[in-house]
């Protein structure tokens, strides 16, 4: 129950956007899974208290038939009961209290903490063994008497400790003008404590294990890849892929997590033939149908990922056109992702991108909410619908939006700023436009707006390739010039200018300054994305100027 609603609140988060209702919703729902966690801690505490009382036995010993010694305010009513009942019934309801409910917390990380009223006196435990007991996996209870943790009791407890885990990792993400909020409400949202819960429960045999073995991953190389290249992300990420089991590597799931931590590290090629085996020698090759289709299309998205990176766009198109055809409530982001493959995958496939395009308002017309893509996609398809005017580099302003040119290598950056430059070029000779079909039916109208994407482009081309100045230049050119200019491009120059100031000089109050301007601008398409970047610079580099 407390993980339906964590995902019901990180639905919210992604889905919702930032409306004062998903807030409410979001926040409801977030408080009633820490109640849950902070409730399953309790009852964990009261139990293996009695665990110990026992002596690691399931048997209950005489001296407790007829009263109870545990002095939890929360048990004093069933203690009243048990006193008024007779000896053999109170024996049976000591003996389900024992197994059932009474749990102990060995302090996981959550936001419950012991009351004065839960003493450790009876348990023959003293505040240093307790400390002792946190960071062991198989435990033993009281080591003068040799009791060991029950294998039940060391399965709620790994249970819970993911659950916290995952709990803080995740409310830690909230953007920091949130953070107050949750504050307020008393979630708990230590992010390291959060990380280290997950490390260890995936050091487990437990069922949780792989699971959390792929949260941690996916934060690593995919959350944090939405920032800036960091060496630690990518070592962690190599440490935990070396430590999951040898039954579990040869999984679409771990392929998909090795295929996106190769992504993360710029080894493009790498991730490819992770993800592309061939058939007759691997069982788990992405072209048989007989596997999980669900799985399937994930590992088919991260492979029209990895050929829109590297540029080569008609085979992007065709990964995200299967998936296409095979969801149904995927359909407007795959049209998307497709129609802004095709238009960059060149001429011939034009008429292609533009039977998509048109498609396009009629499948997000049909779905109560749109994600960030999605609306992309909605706006594309509006504008070309009224003007017939071709998208400027679709598929590279979405990779620049999901810091996708970090991870390329030199040459297809080299093919993308040749490709650039060339476009640029073309209305110089005094046209207004520029043809982008084959046919010459469609164009690509040359105004202030295609000029500054270029520069955009460039500035992020100049950046993977390790020219900070050039890349500054770019970025600094766009948001001196972006007066009245729509999109989500101008937003994320702020960003990426703020981002290239505070890596050379981390006092940079220009920095500072441009990270809140980037998102004050009016509302866009990956406005939410954009805030969370933010968000994680801030608690970066602010406390370090203060």
């Amino acid at each position: 129950m407390a993980g339906n609603n964590a995902c019901l609140a990180h639905s919210q988060i992604v889905g919702a956007g930032e409306s004062w209702t998903s807030m409410v919703k979001l926040g409801y729902n977030l408080k009633k899974t820490a109640s849950i966690y902070q409730h399953c801690e309790k009852k964990l505490r009261k139990l293996t208290k009695e665990w110990i009382k026992m002596g690691g036995s399931f048997k209950v010993p005489e001296s407790m038939h007829g009263s109870d010694e545990d002095s939890d305010s929360g048990s004093e009513d069933d203690d009243n009961d048990d006193r008024g009942s007779s000896k053999g019934k109170s024996s049976n309801l000591s003996k389900s209290r024992s197994l059932a409910e009474r749990l102990a917390d060995l302090d996981m990380g959550g936001s419950a903490s012991s009351s004065s009223g839960d003493r450790i006196d009876n348990t023959r435990l003293d505040i240093k063994q307790l400390d002792a007991l946190r960071d062991d996996q198989r435990m033993v209870l009281d080591t003068r008497k040799g009791i060991q943790e029950d294998y039940e009791l060391s399965s709620l407890r790994i249970g819970l400790e993911f659950g916290i885990g995952a709990f803080n990792l995740v409310v830690s993400l909230i953007p920091a003008s949130f953070q107050k909020a949750t504050e307020v409400m008393g979630l708990p949202g230590d992010r390291n404590k959060g990380l280290r819960l997950l490390q260890k429960a995936a050091a487990t045999n437990h069922p949780r294990a792989p699971i959390s073995f792929v949260m941690l991953l996916q934060y690593h190389t995919v959350i944090m890849g939405l920032l800036p290249y960091g060496d630690q992300h990518g070592k962690e990420a190599k440490q935990l892929l070396d430590k999951v089991q040898a039954q579990w590597k040869n999984g679409s799931i771990f392929r998909i997590m090795l295929s996106r931590y190769e992504r993360y590290e710029g080894m493009l090629s790498k991730s490819l033939d992770t993800l592309v085996r061939n058939s007759k020698t691997d069982p788990y090759d992405i072209s048989n149908r007989g596997c999980n289709q669900r799985l399937r299309n994930f590992m088919i998205d991260e492979l029209g990922w990895c050929y829109l990176l590297q540029g080569e766009f008609d085979k992007a198109a065709e990964q995200f056109g299967k998936l296409f055809k095979d969801t149904v409530w995927f359909k407007p982001f795959y049209a998307c992702l497709q129609a802004a493959c095709l238009w960059e995958a060149g001429d011939k496939q034009h008429e292609a991108a533009s039977s998509v395009l048109r498609e396009l308002p009629q499948l997000v017309a049909g779905k109560k909410q749109t994600g960030p893509l999605e609306q992309y996609g909605l706006r594309m398809a509006n504008e070309f619908v009224a003007s017939s005017q071709a998208p400027l580099f679709p598929a590279l302003e979405l990779a620049a939006v999901y810091n996708g040119f970090q991870h390329m290598d030199k040459p297809s950056l080299e093919r993308h700023m040749d490709a650039i430059e060339d476009v640029q070029k073309k209305p110089q000779s005094g046209e207004g436009t520029s043809k982008a079909g084959g046919h010459g039916t469609f164009e690509i109208r040359w105004n202030n707006t295609s000029k500054l994407l270029c520069r955009f482009l460039l500035g992020h081309c100049h950046k993977a390739l390790g020219d900070k100045h050039k890349a500054q230049d770019c970025f600094r050119h766009v948001v001196k010039n972006s007066e009245n200019v729509p999109g989500n491009f101008v937003p994320y120059s702020c960003y990426e200018l703020a981002a290239l100031l505070l890596q050379d000089d981390i006092n940079s109050q220009e920095g500072l300054s441009l990270l809140d301007k980037a998102v004050a601008f009016p509302p866009h398409e990956f406005q939410p994305r954009l805030k969370f970047v933010v968000s994680e610079m801030t608690k970066i580099y602010r406390p370090l100027n203060k």
